[in-house]
């Protein structure tokens, strides 16, 4: 009896140890996943809560190789007399801005693109004391909205149109609301309508992206034919520099633009105070200079300390930048 005692004594340790394992393993575990999760939490303090799909980030095109200031129209109509620079009197936005507000009627044209995401950021621009066009992003989660705030204090708003751009990173990451240079008629014409249905108050457009769809002559040309009918202004943003938008907006019959500088390719204060040099520059020379901007904080932060500094600005408004097309 004594070696079976004995043997029941072993197996007895051996389960216990057995035991202790598969605790200290469970524990561990659970103290691991515990550990992971809080790590995962302090990671991303803007999670959406559970049942809510989070606005897609804003997709800004590549403009490396774009020419900073060249429109690539002839030379007489980027150079005409200011008194061929008519605007278009069927256009009707409410052009009436706050009491304080300074309003030249002739100097550098700002628009601020790809709003419709965040609406603090919409309310900081709304609130300088100078003509600002807001480009609404049809797709953008309160775009509708956006475009009310803005009409309701006196901007000019457009629709900031998705087409299709040539660099593949950017190409791989469209979504259904971009014009594709492989789409028909019908499709472009379809879509460009929905995109106008989303941003009420939309007096005019410009391209979002298109560095490849805007150097082609015919999805142009049915865009161009919507903005006719509908009686909109297109501004080339000039993602390209072998954008013929604006060539073939002249040649439609569509009272159109074109960009000459971009405010904030670099969000450095400094590059951003040489690019604003640049446009104002440019305005005390031509009556058509268009400058493009984005809702970035240091964007944002830029024209708040310019609006408090000078008081006298030569802003105007994007609707005395416009070309009547020649007759």
């Amino acid at each position: 009896m004594a070696p079976q005692r004995k043997k029941k004594r072993i197996s007895k340790k051996k389960n216990s140890r057995w035991l202790y394992v598969g605790l200290f393993f469970t524990l561990s575990t659970l103290l691991i996943l515990a550990l992971w999760s809080n790590e995962s939490d302090d990671s991303m303090p803007n999670q959406q809560p559970v049942g809510m799909v989070a606005s897609p980030p804003v997709v800004y095109e590549d403009l490396a190789a774009v020419q900073p200031h060249g429109t690539g129209l002839p030379s007489d109509a980027v150079h005409g007399e200011s008194s061929d620079l008519r605007p278009n009197a069927q256009l009707k936005p409410n052009t009436q801005l706050k009491p304080n507000a300074i309003v030249a009627k002739h100097g550098m044209a700002l628009i601020i693109d790809d709003v419709g995401y965040d609406l603090p950021a919409l309310r900081r621009i709304l609130a300088l004391p100078f003509p600002t066009a807001i480009s609404i992003i049809p797709e953008a989660p309160h775009a509708k909205e956006a475009a009310e705030l803005a009409h309701q204090s006196g901007h000019v708003v457009m629709l900031h149109l998705p087409m299709e751009p040539a660099n593949p990173h950017y190409r791989d990451r469209m979504d259904a609301s971009f014009l594709r240079a492989d789409m028909d008629e019908v499709t472009i014409r379809d879509m460009v309508l929905k995109a106008l249905s989303r941003v009420p108050y939309a007096v005019g457009m410009n391209n979002h992206m298109g560095s490849m769809l805007t150097s082609l002559t015919e999805p142009m040309q049915w865009v161009m034919q919507v903005c006719r009918e509908q009686g909109l202004f297109f501004i080339d943003s000039k993602t390209s520099s072998k954008s013929v938008a604006a060539t073939v907006a002249e040649k439609a019959g569509v009272v159109w633009g074109s960009r000459r500088t971009f405010l904030d390719h670099s969000i450095e204060y400094s590059d951003m105070q040489a690019a604003w040099q640049s446009g104002m520059a440019c305005a005390k020379l031509h009556s058509d200079c268009i400058m493009i901007g984005h809702p970035h904080a240091e964007t944002l932060d830029f024209l708040e300390q310019y609006a408090v500094n000078h008081q006298d600005n030569d802003l105007s408004s994007v609707m005395n930048a416009l070309h009547q097309p020649r007759d």
